[in-house]
């Protein structure tokens, strides 16, 4: 094992700086740790903001507080952990030569740190959007503490009624319930691709997350951008590019975030494709003597590299860091960018790649969608999970979507280690072992489902998108709803011929049917699915809509 760094310099005082700092003490009491923190507050859950904003937490301390109460402040990390850290100290200049950084601290100051090892973990910053008026009182971003507090006294004081966001990434939709579930304020959501969350759900599961937000009051604008704010007397007026304008008291940048690499690329450090720090699997830069760590890391992925700003990651990464540089063999495992996002009544998780992205990168894909009881359908409160699965044309597994009210990590997590563990092999599905009781589970997991709808072929199941934008005017759509479900659906228009005929009358009913082009739709896919294999064993060119009707309707 090789001798473990004496003199450890870190850049950041958050999740990937401060738990490199804590796995490496608990390694190696002797070594002489500094972590430097630009700002004033250490260790602080950034992911909570938006729910102190909403007032789901009562108070900021909590987001720099233990489980157990202390506050994560100098003091505690110098008593409780043996780190000494220093806030109000901004890195300036890494000279790899001498193996010192130069940081400067509030007075104006400088103070040089000699390092054996450097860790940069200073995290990503918002983009802001540069346009007339971006400057103006009132227009800000959301992802430091004072913003949060600014934000939430303005709620609290009634001086805040409406509110523009711009993006609706993860921040962008948490804040749309921050501001509208506790205080009432209204909220005009902007975002500049023709769906919400664009980079974790493909177009027709954002459909579902964008009808929950109409449900609550949101007024969405997609396919917009924000081309100038201007001041009207106490009132910001935001202009949109498709000619509308809105009052509104506040205007929230959230279009996402970019790494923070000016210190790195100063220094001569590797920035990959993506414009984070290019790191190995054990998060080594292009400099054997510095590591980066967190959100301004780029990492190895399939012999490629990838963005992956999640605390999760950060934390683990971390970890990875601190076991290396005190000589332990260890590396950084194949990530797939897990994640979810609450969205008021919706849960909304992914794991691995989107068909959208996977076909950018000129990847063929087959999709497979489910709509499913989450536990037995009769139990009290049964809810639905909505299921997105997506294959490479190899048949490997790449991704899944989960949209629903109920646990819908459960889902992701363990297809996470299907990607990871089995490799994508389909067969782990069929093999998936999975608690079952009536309150939790139902016996027949939804992906046994799934496997056996890869064994069935793509070809049995029809994209919503096909349907919900019309369909063919040559269409049968065989509509398999009871009459009591179908008291509550509208359906969309369509250009094809609807008939309706329940599942229990369809054996009866197959001389009613053309021989081709039948689409069969129920409420959540079981019995379209059921239908269309008894059409096809009938000689009967058919298919059916994954998810159900709920796929289709807006």
């Amino acid at each position: 094992m090789a001798a473990a760094a004496k003199r450890v310099v870190i850049i950041g005082g958050d999740a990937a700086g401060l738990k490199t700092a804590a796995r490496l003490r608990r390694l190696d009491k002797d070594a002489k740790i500094d972590v430097l923190e630009r700002g004033h507050i250490l260790s602080y859950a950034a992911c909570g903001l938006p729910y102190f904003l909403s007032g789901d937490v009562d108070s900021f301390q909590e987001l720099v507080s233990t489980a157990w109460g202390d506050v994560k402040d100098e003091e505690f990390f110098r008593l409780a952990k043996g780190i000494e850290t220093h806030t109000g100290h901004a890195a300036v200049t890494i000279d790899r030569e001498r193996n010192v950084l130069t940081a400067r601290k509030d007075d104006g100051s400088e103070v040089d740190f000699p390092y054996d090892v450097l860790v940069i973990a200073v995290g990503a910053e918002p983009y802001r959007i540069e346009v007339q008026g971006c400057d103006l009182e009132g227009v800000q971003c959301f992802t430091r503490p004072e913003e949060a507090k600014q934000l939430r006294r303005g709620l609290e004081t009634g001086g805040i009624g409406r509110v523009a966001v711009i993006g609706a990434g993860y921040i962008g939709l948490e804040l749309c319930e921050a501001f509208g579930a506790l205080w009432g304020a209204g909220t005009v959501l902007v975002e500049k691709e023709n769906q919400v969350l664009p980079r974790m759900l493909d177009r027709e599961m954002a459909r579902l997350v964008e009808q929950e937000l109409v449900k609550n009051d949101v007024e969405l604008r997609l396919n917009c951008t924000l081309t100038r704010i201007r001041k009207q007397g106490e009132e910001l007026v935001v202009v949109l590019s498709d000619g509308t304008e809105e009052n509104v008291d506040r205007v929230i940048f959230a279009p996402g975030v970019h790494p923070r690499t000016d210190l790195a690329e100063a220094a001569g450090l590797k920035i990959g494709p993506h414009g984070g720090i290019l790191v190995d699997n054990q998060g080594r830069t292009s400099d054997p003597s510095i590591f980066a760590a967190g959100d301004c890391a780029e990492l190895p992925f399939n012999g490629t590299s990838h963005l992956l700003p999640l605390g999760s990651i950060a934390n683990r990464m971390g970890r990875v860091v601190a076991n290396v540089i005190h000589g332990l063999d260890d590396q950084l495992p194949r990530l797939f960018g897990s994640a979810v996002v609450k969205v008021f009544d919706l849960n909304v998780a992914v794991t691995g790649k989107t068909a959208r992205a996977l076909e950018a990168d000129g990847v063929p894909t087959e999709s497979y969608w489910g709509s499913f009881p989450a536990n037995a359908h009769y139990f009290p409160e049964s809810t639905d999970v909505f299921l997105k699965m997506v294959n490479a044309a190899d048949g490997r597994l790449r991704g899944l979507q989960a949209v629903g009210a109920g646990e819908v990590v459960r889902w992701v997590d363990a297809f996470a280690q299907i990607l990871d563990l089995a490799e994508g092999n389909p067969e782990a599905l069929a093999r998936f072992e999975h608690a079952y009781a009536p309150p939790f589970a139902t016996a027949m997991d939804p992906f046994h489902h799934f496997y056996s709808m890869i064994e069935a072929g793509p070809d049995l199941v029809i994209h919503p998108e096909d349907l919900r934008d019309g369909g063919e005017a040559r269409w049968t759509v065989l509509n398999l709803l009871n009459e009591k479900e179908a008291e509550n659906i509208e359906w969309p228009e369509m250009r094809g011929r609807r008939v309706d005929i329940p599942i229990n009358d369809l054996r009866e009913h197959l001389d009613d049917l053309p021989d081709r082009d039948i689409v069969a739709v129920c409420a959540r896919g079981t019995r379209s699915y059921e239908a269309t294999v008894l059409l096809r064993n009938h000689n009967k060119e058919a298919c059916y809509l994954g998810g159900g009707v709920r796929m289709i309707l807006s």
